[in-house]
This record gives structure tokens, C-alpha cells and sequence, in this order.
């Protein structure tokens, strides 16, 4: 990722910059997670910014999720058998610390769109896309949504929509059955 075009747009805004440095392309061929990067490489990448947070006295963490990452981590989450869950927009982290995602309510294309009418400097792109692109999970699951979309047109604000709806008299988490109630 090239860091000197963000230092340099931040600095041109008058915003503090900071820097993490890490090697996660060698811990990921060490640990041998060349098929699953992504789950190692977040990992890594939010303990640095927990390490750095703490330097700086911070309490937030605010992520770029969008709407579309969350429809797509709910799918796969809900098909690997890993219960209903996503990304949520404010959540506990470590100690004293939160992470938020401010962007999580707005659809990927208005992001793009957006930044391309402000002119944000593109920085680079992970080393992993093609191989992500070509046999990732959430590309695979992006494409099913894609599909389905074409049979229901409003699908992302209908899956947005019910995220924020739970029925748990109607799901099967054992929390929530009563089987003792007729």
C-alpha cells in the first residue's frame, strides 16, 4: 500500500498521520494462511492499531465497512454455520476500546462514487486480490448477492433492513426456546 500518497493527502489537510509498519506477507507464508489471508491478516493488523491506540490515548477504532460488507459478512457467516451475525456499527473491543464503522448503513457504489467526486488518492491494493477475487469466500458470496439481486432489485436495503429486525422467538438459539412454554 503506498502510505506516502495518504501522509502526503493528509498532511495538504492539515490531519496527524500515523504510520503502522508491518510485514504481514511473511507471517502469512510462515504460518502458511496463503488460502485464508485475510483472517490472519486482519488479526495483525487490528492488534497494531490497538497497540497504537494506546500510544495515542484512543478509545475508537473507525473502520470503512460499508453496507455491502456487512450483507456479505452476514451471508457468510450464515452459510459457513457461524449463526447470524456481521459487523456491527458501534461494538466493545479490548480494555476501554470500541470499534465503529461509520460507513456501515452506505451501499459500496456511493462510497466509490464519492471519492472519485473528491479525487481521495488511490493507495495501492492488497497482493491477495486476484487469488481473492478469482477463489475468495466473499467474492463468491458478492456474486451470489449480485444474482439474487437481479430477481430483487432492493436487496441490499431489504438486507440492511432486516439485519436491524430480529425475531428471536423464531430462531433456534437455545437462549431463546422455552420448550418447558406451551
Amino acid at each position: 500500500f503506498g502510505t506516502d500518497i495518504i501522509r502526503q493527502y493528509a498532511a495538504e489537510c492539515g490531519w496527524e498521520f500515523h504510520t503502522v509498519k508491518m510485514d504481514i506477507a511473511s507471517l502469512i507464508d510462515e504460518k502458511d494462511f496463503n488460502d485464508a489471508p485475510c483472517a490472519l491478516c486482519s488479526r495483525m493488523r487490528r492488534g497494531h492499531l490497538y497497540t497504537l491506540m494506546d500510544k495515542l490515548n484512543c478509545t475508537k477504532l473507525a473502520l470503512g465497512h460499508h453496507a455491502d460488507d456487512a450483507i456479505v459478512s452476514f451471508m457468510m457467516s450464515y452459510f459457513r454455520g457461524h449463526g447470524l451475525t456481521t459487523m456491527g456499527p458501534n461494538v466493545p473491543a479490548l480494555e476501554n476500546k470500541r470499534i465503529i464503522r461509520p460507513l456501515i448503513l452506505v451501499p459500496e457504489s456511493k462510497i466509490v462514487r464519492f471519492a472519485a467526486e473528491c479525487n481521495f488518492p488511490i493507495c495501492g491494493k492488497c497482493r491477495y486480490k486476484k487469488y481473492l477475487d478469482e477463489s475468495g469466500d466473499r467474492m463468491f458470496f458478492r456474486n451470489i448477492l449480485v444474482q439474487i439481486e437481479e430477481k430483487i432489485p432492493e436487496l441490499r436495503t431489504l438486507s440492511l433492513k432486516s439485519m436491524g429486525k430480529i425475531e428471536k422467538n423464531y430462531l433456534f438459539d437455545k437462549k431463546f426456546i422455552d420448550f418447558l412454554q406451551k
